[in-house]
């Protein structure tokens, strides 16, 4: 499935879709993943209120309940780990940069 307005691209949702957690609960069904993470990159890189994200990002709520359960059960380290990993692996990560970056602050 292609999706029109994206921070993760179909290519990249492939990479980290596994490394969130699916709970099932009674009741409503829980909303896709690729949604609100989409809408959370939206919010982090433009600043806009999270009751101002376009309708096509799902309701604004259920994008802010993800973070905040993501930011507490570890998902989001989880997550960042995985794509550091991967990068680390195919060669692209050169901690060494990162590293003289912070020496010279």
């Amino acid at each position: 499935m292609s999706h029109e307005r994206e921070f993760v691209s179909d290519a990249q949702w492939e990479k980290i879709a596994t490394q969130l957690r699916r709970t099932s609960k009674t009741g409503r069904p829980r909303a896709d993943d690729w949604q609100p993470l989409n809408a959370i990159l939206r919010v982090l890189t433009t600043g806009c209120r999270w009751n101002g994200l376009p309708r096509e990002y799902g309701h604004y709520s259920t994008a802010w309940r993800r973070l905040r359960a993501w930011a507490t059960d570890g998902t989001l380290l989880r997550l960042w780990r995985h794509l550091l990993g991967s990068l680390h692996a195919a060669g692209k990560l050169d901690c060494g940069a990162a590293a003289r970056s912070m020496a010279r602050m």
